[in-house]
């Protein structure tokens, strides 16, 4: 929580700072639903950064206890059956295209840090829906479909987390296992000799392990 609000105040200067309510609501207007494919595309990203904003926002209003706007328009603006469809989405793009990059695209560091955002999305998604799911409004706008999707979103981060992921390695022990490991190795001539294809691997382990 205090780093998502360190990162709002560093980027204050960039205009990603903190959001007055005309802000958030214009962002929260502008959501749209995507396509897998969309994936990565600018209007994709541009979304995945006003997301991230409006996060950062809807957290320090429940820390500082004041006036939750974000939740408010995102219910307002019928949002979050949105919120929900991009959380599946994210979901379905790092199962079923994740996997299709090879090493040596991802040795491309532009394409490296790109594809770690899209795994980060899904967290944000979380984290925003966590909040806005504290409230009964939220989720009644939520509606029955998207709930019950959310519903199955859940279960499957719960077999990941008692380790019956049917994928090799796709349990959380072994991505703890595997971080772990990551962390033992603590000579630098190791830390250089790792592969962009490596560090990607272990943050999005941690992030995997992060959103269960």
């Amino acid at each position: 929580m205090e780093a998502l609000l360190n990162i709002a105040g560093a980027r204050g200067g960039a205009g990603g700072g903190f959001l007055g309510a005309h802000d958030a609501e214009r962002l929260i207007e502008s959501l749209r639903d995507f396509e897998v494919d969309d994936v990565g595309s600018a209007r994709w990203t541009e979304q995945r950064e006003s997301l991230e904003r409006l996060n950062v926002q809807a957290h320090h209003n429940a820390v500082t206890h004041s006036d939750e706007f974000v939740k408010e328009l995102l219910v307002s603006h019928d949002k979050v059956k949105t919120l929900v469809r991009e959380l599946l989405v994210a979901e379905v793009w790092k199962e079923k295209v994740y996997p299709r990059f090879d090493e040596d695209a991802i040795g491309a560091g532009v394409v490296a840090t790109e594809v770690y955002l899209a795994h980060h999305h899904e967290a944000t998604l979380c984290n925003l829906l966590e909040i806005a799911f504290f409230h009964k409004d939220a989720c009644e706008a939520a509606g029955d479909d998207a709930l019950l999707e959310l519903t199955d979103y859940c279960v499957r981060k719960l077999v990941y987390l008692v380790g019956e992921g049917d994928a090799p390695g796709s349990s959380a022990a072994a991505d703890v296992a595997a971080s772990v490991a990551a962390l033992d190795e603590t000579s630098a001539a190791v830390a250089l000799s790792r592969t962009a294809w490596q560090e990607l691997e272990e943050k999005t382990r941690d992030t995997r392990f992060a959103i269960a």
